[in-house]
């Protein structure tokens, strides 16, 4: 009876390397997914302190202030020990208080609406809850901004606070979902309390798959229309 050819019998390191393969291939691929969520929290956090100073501006000038001060105290040392003549001095303050005055009087909600932006459009997936609440408060923030600038008296134009693809003057975007379900979810609801809502999944090439189903409503039904899906879905 021949014996099997000695060429076509895995050795222990084979079977070892066939093992290997995939546990490292998930390994690398748990790496990649912990560290895109890791994003996706550090950017939702700034958005929520950009919100929380949107509603509480004198903490934000406080924040500032404090960090005005801190980079002065190393300005004051440097001069005190003849690191920076009385002119350089002068002119790091001055560059300092711009910077401070600047900071304090940008839109915080302007910067809010694009790190909520950022959270599911740059790190998703995975659709994890994060993502889900950020699909749901970037558009908030979008519209707070757009009341802001309107009640300020400044002038703008939609592609300037960066225009969904969908929108326009009728129908803007008070959702994003991945999950048809979901959007059909949301459809239902608002068309319950008289909503002229409609679902946006045109295909577009170069359209970003991060978009999803987008949930479009008129501008002065948006709040009503917010506060339902805010209401009705599990976050």
């Amino acid at each position: 009876m021949p014996e099997p050819n000695a060429a076509h019998q895995k050795s222990p390191a084979g079977y070892f390397i066939w093992f290997l393969v995939p546990v490292v291939i998930a390994l690398v691929y748990g790496m990649v997914v912990i560290d895109v969520m890791a994003r996706a929290r550090s950017s939702f956090q700034h958005a929520q302190i950009y919100d929380q100073w949107d509603q509480d501006p004198e903490s934000k000038k406080q924040f500032f202030e404090r960090k005005f001060f801190r980079q002065k105290a190393v300005l004051d040392q440097r001069r005190e020990q003849g690191r920076i003549s009385q002119d350089e001095y002068a002119v790091d303050v001055e560059r300092l208080n711009f910077q401070r005055d600047k900071a304090v009087n940008d839109l915080s909600i302007k910067y809010a609406f694009q790190f909520y932006h950022d959270t599911y459009a740059l790190f998703s997936p995975p659709e994890t809850k994060l993502i889900r609440q950020a699909r749901l408060l970037a558009p908030a923030a979008k519209q707070r901004w757009r009341e802001t600038l309107a009640a300020r008296g400044i002038p703008f134009q939609e592609y300037m606070l960066g225009l969904e693809a969908g929108e326009d003057t009728g129908h803007l975007m008070v959702y994003s979902t991945r999950k048809q379900s979901e959007a059909d979810q949301c459809l239902k609801r608002l068309q319950s309390s008289n909503i002229q809502v409609i679902l946006y999944n045109a295909p577009a090439q170069g359209r970003p798959k991060h978009e999803g189903i987008k949930v479009m409503v008129p501008p002065e039904q948006f709040w009503q229309a917010h506060e339902m899906i805010k209401r009705n879905l599990r976050f």
